[in-house]
């Protein structure tokens, strides 16, 4: 079986060797590199032919134009005297021959002799060859040299030499060609034996190599090491199949490594996959820069939809609020990305409950939990995280947060209704001795002889027993009171610190944001630490029931401590619920009232009684976002202690 380096270096030799087989020769097909030898002997052997051709044209035209004119002035010099003689003497017959002597041969086709005012002779030649190439003149002087008597204008023209160069240039071209196409053949033999058929066994060699199939070393087919660049190929040639062999050996080790990986990469995905359907947990990923996020097909069954149906794994973030989230929390999950895209590197985002809706109508509530994935700026780029469905979960709380307040007010409900019986039972004992001795005491009376001591006896113990039944109430009402109880100096922030505690898992679960600003340093305050622990939690209690109506990311509770003008503490209990009515704003601290469906009215009035019993005051303002601001203001230790 061929590996896929075989089959790739197989498939490229065919397409290379009928390639060939197409565009050359069937000889030059065997040497590519020998017909390009050919190829460029011969067009260097033609360049080198014509440029020589060329330069010996032009230098034998040149010779022979010079000739030709040399000629033509050495022929005027040697007829200028008869000219001369003849132009003196006006013996135009004289002239007419000499001109004609002039213009029979050579270069010359016309002449023309003419005196200071008008042409005495001319003589021209009538042929092919008596096109004017040069025109030049001769001044004719006297007899005595003294002073000029005429001009002698000649016309040449070199057709005539350029009919011999014509003639000539057929038999230099021969000789030239034939010294260049000895020339070409000969460095085209050299070339060939000492280079090409060596080039050509390496590419035979080289052509026979498969990969897979064991090395064999390649070497020229000559009888001798001669060290040139030549046998260097060689040596570079086998070096390089070496290490192309150890390459090929190391990439297909890489290959099987790649294909066994992407293997387990493939089992772990699906692994994953099927781990986080069981957990009914969805993946997800945003992605700032298209401001897109990235789903699974588990998070489109929580929607009780597919990828197909929503366009696809990725959607545009508006689409993913406007369609896929609860309206009422759409602003609040766009608030959670992008706070956690701009917070700390070194800051984890919190977990963040949201609603989504489903294709069926349904909504369903989802924890959300994210980590951010910086860029290489440093800047977030990426958030990746987890959506799991704590629907079940959060009516199951619900049922029981509803079932432990049912409890709470069936056992106050009981509370009540034992210690109604108890103070019953404790005041019928005294009113039922009162009731039988009144009656003894009448009949003692209304006897036909009254008996007056029995009487007096009878009244006394009705006196006795109704001291009795005021001492019973007495009792309950310092119970009550509980004004028996001892007051100690106390930390404000200690205490708020401890009623916290206490309320941290409510916070937790109602997912209720919590900020305290508690100022250092403060008085201490005389009050009994119990009673103020009650009035807190109580405070405490009724602020996260009244956010339970609010959005997840509207709930926030804020508890701070402060010094007012005469060393006065000030504690605030501020929420973000839906405040209070302006209607009920006068009865809130009214015994028995109430705007709850499970409440009883007692918590603010008992709070208020306890408080103004320390010698504080409890009111209320409007707090965070429309909310309800509880203010508990306490005398310090030092300022009771001086009353």
């Amino acid at each position: 079986m061929q590996n896929p380096l075989q089959s790739l270096w197989l498939r490229r030799q065919e397409r290379r060797n009928g390639a060939i087989g197409v565009r050359t020769m069937p000889f030059l097909g065997r040497s590519r590199l020998t017909a390009r030898i050919l190829v460029w002997v011969v067009v260097a052997g033609v360049l080198m032919f014509a440029a020589v051709t060329a330069l010996t044209v032009l230098q034998e035209r040149d010779r022979m134009y010079r000739a030709a004119r040399d000629d033509a002035r050495r022929n005027v010099a040697r007829n200028i005297a008869a000219i001369s003689t003849g132009l003196w003497n006006y013996d135009t017959a004289a002239l007419t021959a000499t001109l004609l002597a002039l213009t029979q041969s050579g270069s010359i086709v016309r002449a023309e002799v003419r005196d200071l005012n008008r042409q005495v002779a001319e003589i021209a030649r009538e042929d092919k060859s008596s096109k004017r190439e040069s025109v030049w003149e001769v001044p004719v002087m006297g007899p005595d040299n003294s002073k000029q008597i005429g001009t002698l204008k000649i016309a040449e023209s070199y057709s005539e030499v350029r009919d011999l160069l014509a003639g000539n240039l057929a038999t230099v071209l021969v000789a030239e060609l034939t010294k260049i196409v000895g020339l070409a053949a000969l460095l085209f033999v050299i070339i060939y034996s000492l280079i090409t058929r060596h080039l050509n066994g390496l590419a035979r060699d080289v052509s026979d190599l498969v990969p897979g199939k064991p090395l064999a070393q390649i070497a020229l087919r000559r009888t001798k090491v001669r060290h040139d660049e030549l046998d260097t190929l060689v040596d570079s040639i086998n070096r390089f199949r070496n290490e192309r062999a150890e390459v090929e050996s190391a990439l297909l080790r890489d290959i099987a490594e790649r294909k066994r990986v992407e293997a387990a990469l493939t089992k772990t995905e699906s692994d994953l996959s099927e781990a986080l359907q069981i957990a009914r947990l969805a993946y997800w990923q945003y992605d700032s820069g298209p401001g897109q996020f990235i789903f699974n097909d588990q998070y489109y069954s929580l929607h009780r939809t597919s990828a197909a149906h929503m366009g696809g794994y990725r959607i545009k973030a508006n689409d993913v609020f406007q369609k896929l989230i609860q309206p009422e929390d759409a602003l609040a999950f766009a608030a959670y990305i992008r706070e956690a895209l701009e917070a700390e590197q070194t800051v984890r985002p919190g977990q963040f409950d949201v609603r989504i809706l489903c294709a069926d109508g349904d909504t369903r509530s989802m924890l959300v939990s994210c980590r951010v994935e910086p860029g290489g700026a440093g800047e977030a780029v990426r958030l990746m995280g987890t959506m799991q469905d704590i629907t079940e979960r959060k009516r199951a709380r619900d049922a029981l947060r509803a079932a432990q307040s049912e409890l709470a007010r069936v056992t106050r409900l009981t509370t009540v209704g034992q210690m109604a019986a108890s103070i019953a039972h404790e005041i019928n004992q005294p009113l039922g001795a009162i009731v039988a001795n009144g009656n003894a005491g009448l009949r003692f009376l209304r006897s036909k002889t009254p008996d007056l001591t029995e009487a007096q006896e009878a009244l006394v113990h009705v006196v006795r027993e109704g001291h009795r039944a005021s001492e019973v109430i007495a009792g309950i009402r310092a119970m009550f009171k509980k004004g028996s109880q001892e007051s100690t100096p106390l930390d404000v922030n200690q205490v708020i610190r401890e009623v916290l505690a206490l309320v941290q898992g409510e916070l937790q679960n109602q997912s209720v944001s919590l900020q305290t600003e508690l100022t250092e340093e403060l008085p201490p305050v005389s009050a009994v630490r119990v009673q103020l622990q009650q009035v807190i939690l109580n405070l405490l209690t009724n602020a996260i029931e009244a956010m339970a109506s609010k959005d997840f990311h509207a709930r926030l509770l804020r508890v701070t401590s402060q010094r007012r003008e005469h060393h006065d503490v000030l504690v605030t209990v501020e929420d973000s619920g839906p405040g209070i009515d302006p209607k009920n704003a006068d009865h809130i601290f009214d015994l028995f009232f109430t705007t709850k469906s499970h409440g009883m009215g007692m918590g603010l009035s008992i709070c208020r009684s306890i408080v103004e019993a320390h010698g504080g005051r409890l009111s209320v303002l409007p707090g965070i976002d429309g909310g309800s601001a509880f203010q508990i203001s306490l005398p310090n230790a030092e300022s009771v202690r001086a009353q």
